[in-house]
């Protein structure tokens, strides 16, 4: 028992270490938006732009959001607001954006006809009524900076890409953000190098910032091509790459941020939505992936519970070398892990400033993804936003 659990932190230590060695390579390979260069200060023959943010049930988000699109420094600028079906003060907060600036357009969503997702559909309705050169589809709880969609434009005209989405700088001010999103975050891969490239089949885009040429767009039949599918982001984007358009992923944490909380129950169905996701419903592929979030429960929670046992141990009982090597090997673990935390608050600007929450974050995420599991093997599929879909 005491060799199988030295072999665990042993191998935990390695793992440790190739995290690490994988963050330090993201920089090289993950390109930033922030380090093209500026668009000429003089420029005047700006394109159109559309904004379309599909909104359900955002009461709590819309505001700040619709606050920085229309504090956006862009002269052809229009935001049009998806009240989609919503039951809470949505609607009513979008009415108001409207009558208070002239650039914003309200879309009052229609029921979701048979064979389309809520989102697709609210997306779809907001893209009918959108008119601008470029079309930019966003989350209602993103926040943009001002002078993200020139820093944009400017960026797609220049190496003539027809989707750009950004990698955004992830709000995580909240106990259950501080908790969940940063052991998130470490056990997240960037790979932005190979959805870049255009002869690999990766693909890869994020809801917050869906940046389109609006002829690309239609050319890949917009979101009514895909009007079924749940995951709508990553699934235009393979579509889009697949068709040969120019597709990039770039880091945009200083022109957008978004927010997953703050309440573990809004965390909890993102995540476990996107873990459903990943496993595509496959039945074969969620059993396997059991014994893994088994693993990383005992790779989060097992090195701090040595932490705190072995100077126990050797306090009371004396000197035990078997207690001495186990606490060495955890506390290497866990100052490593920490490193990476260091470098992903540097990539991405995200708050790692609990450490201790990790264990905590690693039972909960276990158990997000177990959800996910089961509600794959049962066939009960995804709850979002109120809606149930069993395909996807």
């Amino acid at each position: 028992m005491k060799g199988t659990l030295l072999v665990l932190l042993g191998i935990f230590l390695l793992h440790a270490a190739s995290l690490l060695f994988r963050r330090l390579k993201d920089e090289e390979r993950s390109p930033r938006l922030a380090s093209f260069p500026p668009p000429p200060a003089a420029r005047e023959d700006w394109p159109t732009i559309s904004i379309v943010v599909p909104a359900r049930n955002e009461e709590k988000h819309l505001a700040t959001c619709i606050g920085s699109l229309r504090s956006i420094d862009y002269p052809a600028l229009e935001i049009v607001i998806v009240n989609d079906r919503s039951t809470d003060s949505t609607g009513a907060m979008a009415d108001q954006f409207a009558r208070e600036d002239g650039r914003v357009k309200v879309v009052q969503g229609q029921d979701t006809p048979e064979g389309w997702t809520g989102k697709n559909y609210a997306i779809h309705q907001g893209t009918v009524e959108a008119g601008g050169e470029y079309l930019l589809i966003v989350d209602a709880d993103s926040v943009l900076a001002p002078d993200a969609l020139k820093q944009a434009v400017h960026y797609t005209e220049q190496e003539e890409v027809d989707l750009l989405t950004l990698y955004p700088s992830v709000v995580c001010d909240s106990f259950w953000e501080r908790a969940l999103l940063p052991w998130l975050g470490v056990l997240s891969t960037f790979r932005m190098d190979r959805v870049n490239d255009p002869e690999t089949p990766e693909a890869m885009a994020y809801g917050y910032f869906l940046f389109f040429r609006r002829a690309s767009f239609d050319k890949v039949g917009g979101h009514k091509a895909i009007r079924d599918r749940v995951g709508e982001d990553w699934i235009i984007a393979r579509r889009l790459k697949s068709m040969g358009l120019r597709l990039r992923m770039l880091m945009g944490t200083e022109y957008v941020t978004k927010r997953f909380g703050p309440s573990l129950a809004e965390i909890w169905q993102g995540f476990t939505k996107n873990f459903i996701l990943i496993m595509e419903g496959n039945k074969w592929v969620a059993a396997l992936a059991l014994p893994m979030m088994i693993y990383y429960l005992l790779f989060t929670v097992l090195p701090w519970a040595i932490l705190a046992a072995a100077p126990l141990v050797l306090l009371t009982a004396g000197w035990n070398s078997f207690w001495a090597l186990a606490f060495l090997l955890a506390s290497l673990q866990i100052c490593m892990l920490g490193a990476v935390r260091a470098l992903l608050k540097l990539f991405t600007g995200v708050n790692v400033s609990s450490p201790w929450l990790q264990p905590l974050g690693g039972i909960v995420v276990t158990a997000m993804g177990l959800s996910a599991i089961h509600r794959t093997l049962s066939d009960k599929g995804i709850v979002w936003k109120g809606r149930e879909y069993k395909k996807f």
